[in-house]
């Protein structure tokens, strides 16, 4: 599911301001479900992601797969591990699914509070094959 929301997010047109929520949803989705995939993978239990675990927390769920030996897999520069925080303040709250009010208040004001798109399709494209084939040898 990680690599099919990644394409999807890859495949949408390229738009001159695009402030939609599609895409960032999309590759917030991707990250989030590779960060849990490498999780797995690592040992962690489905359950280690419910309640006070990952849940929908891109923060988390990076921090969870750094404790896992991420930078390994996975080298980021300061400004793309600060970029899952930044989407994480409207993923986390769904403002990307549902459009929020706070949401709202971004797409009307300019976007200024919203994620840089470009660097999180950087992040998962790297990611997300990084990880693939040791997410096959745990399945």
């Amino acid at each position: 599911a990680s690599p099919d929301c990644l394409r999807a997010a890859q495949d949408l047109p390229d738009v001159e301001d695009d402030y939609g929520p599609v895409r960032p949803y999309l590759v917030c989705r991707a990250l989030e479900l590779g960060f849990k995939a490498y999780c797995l993978a690592k040992g962690d239990k489905q359950t280690d992601f419910k309640g006070k675990g990952i849940g929908h927390d891109l923060e988390e769920g990076l921090a969870r797969a750094n404790s896992y030996g991420l930078g390994g897999v996975l080298s980021l520069t300061p400004r793309e591990e600060a970029a899952p925080a930044k989407a994480n303040r409207h993923y986390a709250k769904k403002g990307f699914e549902y459009l929020t009010p706070e949401m709202i208040y971004e797409l009307v004001t300019g976007a200024k509070g919203l994620p840089n798109v470009k660097v999180l399709l950087g992040i998962a494209d790297r990611f997300l094959p990084a990880i693939k084939q040791l997410c096959i040898e745990a399945a």
